[in-house]
């Protein structure tokens, strides 16, 4: 059963003229009567997604700036802000600079960028969105900025090639990620911040499994979000990145109320997507050992599909052995084997098969 979905903004739920359709704002309310909860998953700093969310009626918590800040907009409660390493911070902006590259950053104070459009484009923000007020500064002085605690960096480089090489660069910095979040923009965000470990919170914020929630994105920042979860989606104009991430692709865009169509029609994916789970118990009078579990994962690991062994209310990835082992599952443990595929049978057949033939159980 569903409990959980989770939405991109650019380019996903929104059109491209940045509204939200009827359609879709509709099929999202009707998700929140069948008992799911909503959130958001953007690359948008988190004043430009407010409204949105508010839109959808969303239940509360907001991931921007690629998941470098997560919060609660209903109760104000944050929990997640990550900034960048200073020192990385200013080797990014000294490559922009050199390079000259027009720059916009996120910082816990407000935005500030060399683009002379976007201050235009926050004062129209700004009337229209009085109780979701941007704070913009127009400067081609880093001095203003450069120590300032910041959640992202975005980097508008037109070229696609230089745009691949400035990507391979940066990733040599040590403590942040780069990632696409569209054609033309490079995202530059903390080491451990994407969208798949922003989604990691989501999850244990409002309790549900990868196997309970839905997902919807568009871009190459939203892929470790997608390849989480067995039931994504990536949209029909989403780049080649996110499709391969995603279970499915929605067969319209986002200018067509591509979300929509598809929750309109959920119940045919759901056929699609067989999950499966079996209990069983462990009766190696030693437990859950080293041996055993290590070809464990190594079996584990040749399905494609996503395999969750679950103790004590504690889900993990069968095809790790830290996690595994970090179980510590001793001999009369019930643990729950769990996935999601259209070989699910087959797949859980198989594993608790191999689980015998080790031992573990029998």
């Amino acid at each position: 059963m569903l409990k959980l979905a989770v939405f991109d903004l650019d380019h996903t739920l929104l059109h491209t003229d940045k509204t939200i359709d009827a359609a879709t704002v509709h099929a999202i309310e009707k998700l929140r009567k069948d008992g799911l909860k909503v959130a958001v998953s953007t690359g948008r700093t988190y004043e430009l997604a407010v409204p949105y969310a508010r839109q959808i009626g969303a239940d509360g918590l907001i991931s921007s700036n690629n998941g470098a800040l997560i919060r609660d907009y209903v109760s104000g409660h944050t929990l997640r802000e990550s900034f960048i390493d200073e020192k990385d911070q200013l080797a990014v902006l000294d490559y922009a600079l050199t390079h000259e590259i027009n720059y916009v950053v996120y910082t816990a104070s407000g935005i500030y960028s060399t683009l002379d459009d976007r201050r235009e484009i926050y004062e129209t923000w700004n009337k229209e969105n009085p109780d979701s007020i941007v704070s913009f500064h127009r400067t081609d002085d880093i001095d203003e900025f450069k120590h300032k605690d910041s959640y992202k960096i975005l980097l508008v480089i037109p070229d696609e090639s230089f745009l691949q090489e400035t990507t391979r660069r940066l990733s040599k910095l040590r403590n942040i990620h780069v990632t696409k979040s569209s054609e033309t923009f490079l995202d530059v965000v903390p080491k451990a911040v994407n969208k798949g470990v922003a989604l990691e919170y989501i999850l244990d914020y409002y309790g549900a499994a990868p196997l309970e929630t839905i997902v919807f994105g568009d871009s190459d920042n939203d892929a470790e979000m997608l390849r989480a979860i067995p039931f994504s989606f990536a949209m029909k104009n989403g780049t080649i990145r996110a499709k391969q991430a995603a279970r499915f692709t929605t067969p319209l865009d986002n200018d067509r109320s591509g979300v929509a169509d598809v929750l309109a029609n959920l119940e045919n994916y759901r056929k699609k997507v067989n999950t499966m789970e079996k209990q069983v118990t462990i009766t190696d009078e030693a437990g859950m050992h080293a041996r055993p579990a290590s070809k464990l994962v190594q079996f584990a690991s040749k399905y494609d599909a996503d395999i969750k062994m679950s103790y004590k209310g504690k889900d993990v990835d069968m095809k790790s052995v830290m996690g595994v082992m970090s179980l510590g599952i001793p001999e009369g443990g019930e643990i729950t084997i769990k996935t999601s595929s259209e070989d699910a049978e087959k797949i859980i057949e198989e594993i608790t098969d191999k689980m015998e033939e080790l031992g573990l159980t029998g």
